[in-house]
């Protein structure tokens, strides 16, 4: 039996796509193979714990095929302490010391196969364990000791061919040994799901983290363009992040009274059961959105850009639409294109939720770790 040990040190104090996916892979691999599985990460106090890692904990509790490693790190080197205003390189410094607490215990552990999630973390390891590193997106600048640490691993793993493509542009030399693994949904949505549109009133959503290269600025500004020609419709802006304040304020002077701010919440599924659009008008550097996944499987039309591996989900005009970045003009035209076209929005969102459960389902996710695991193992062998 197949000893498999995940490294993912923040799942337990913070909520972001790879936590979240990190989590929901381990689920769902108990689920679909027989593997024995360690999940290692940082030991945080109570107080700063996510509900997304108790709720993870109190459903695989009884799995005597789990083990959860916990290892303390020093509150010098924690990303989270008392200074919340630190710069996210301070992540490195966290990850470089977890590796030291972690190498102890591989030692002791001796799983057959390591799976990462960060570059940080997995590539300092005893020789005997083959590492596969699960990378999710790529950097808009090449650093050559980033490309000296994917040569550590033994295969890389990415969430699109985007991802894949984009860092074998970037690279000297293409990865050696590197395979697609697209997620599955992060929401639980019933098999005979329909969706049910508002008939009164557009409701927009966008999701995620609030920075600039998220584009919500251009939706923002795309809206206000439109504003007085689709009708009753309001936006909501889920998520928390840097430029908040600067979306407040564009806000309030270009579209007041037409958007919500509301901060992360673990009842995302209340959002996009209630939504009739959802847009997500990234720039770059995405390697496949999740909130892209769980709206069309909820049957939200999306609208979103082209270049950050939304192509692999979505055929446009057929469950979801595909614009180029950066381009409001274009933003706001397809809004009102969506929205003048409301008939249609059924029958995108059918195929939407057609597309997600046929082609994004967890038991293919799955079956797709369980192969690249077994060649890793297998080449390590000859």
């Amino acid at each position: 039996m197949i000893k498999i040990a995940f490294i993912q040190p923040r799942v337990t104090y913070y909520n972001g796509g790879d936590e979240k996916r990190c989590l929901k892979i381990i689920e769902e691999t108990l689920k679909y193979t027989n593997y024995n599985i360690i999940l290692y990460t940082i030991k945080i106090d109570d107080i700063l714990i996510t509900e997304n890692y108790k709720n993870f904990i109190e459903l695989t509790s009884k799995n005597d095929r789990l083990q959860i490693k916990e290892l303390l790190v020093e509150k010098k080197y924690l990303f989270i302490n008392e200074n919340q205003s630190q710069d996210p390189n301070k992540w490195d410094i966290e990850s470089f010391r977890f590796n030291s607490h972690l190498y102890k215990e591989l030692e002791i552990d001796s799983p057959d196969v390591l799976w990462g999630f960060y570059l940080s973390e997995g590539f300092i390891r005893p020789v005997n364990i083959p590492a596969i590193h699960n990378q999710s997106g790529y950097f808009c600048d090449y650093v050559p000791v980033r490309e000296s640490i994917f040569k550590q691993f033994d295969a890389v793993v990415c969430i699109s061919k985007n991802v894949e493509q984009k860092w074998n542009e970037k690279m000297s030399q293409p990865f050696e040994q590197s395979y697609v693994m697209h997620s599955g949904s992060l929401v639980a949505v019933s098999a005979n799901y329909k969706k049910d549109f508002n008939n009164d009133k557009t409701n927009i959503l966008f999701a995620g983290r609030l920075i600039e290269s998220k584009g919500v600025q251009d939706l923002i500004q795309a809206l206000h363009l439109i504003e007085e020609n689709i009708g009753e419709w309001h936006l909501n802006v889920v998520g928390s992040g840097p430029f908040k304040d600067n979306l407040i304020e564009l806000a309030d002077r270009l579209i007041p009274s037409k958007v919500s701010f509301i901060d992360f919440t673990s009842n995302i599924n209340e959002f996009y059961k209630n939504s009739d659009l959802c847009i997500f008008p990234s720039h770059e550097f995405e390697g496949l959105m999740n909130v892209v996944i769980e709206s069309m499987s909820f049957g939200c039309p999306v609208i979103t850009t082209s270049g950050n591996g939304n192509e692999e989900i979505i055929e446009d005009g057929v469950d979801g639409y595909i614009i180029e970045p950066k381009n409001i003009k274009s933003l706001g035209d397809k809004i009102s294109f969506v929205i003048a076209n409301r008939a249609s929005m059924q029958i995108v969102s059918n195929s939407a939720i057609k597309k997600i459960q046929n082609n994004f389902s967890w038991e293919k996710v799955i079956k797709n770790l369980d192969h690249i695991v077994k060649n890793v193992l297998n080449s390590n062998l000859k």
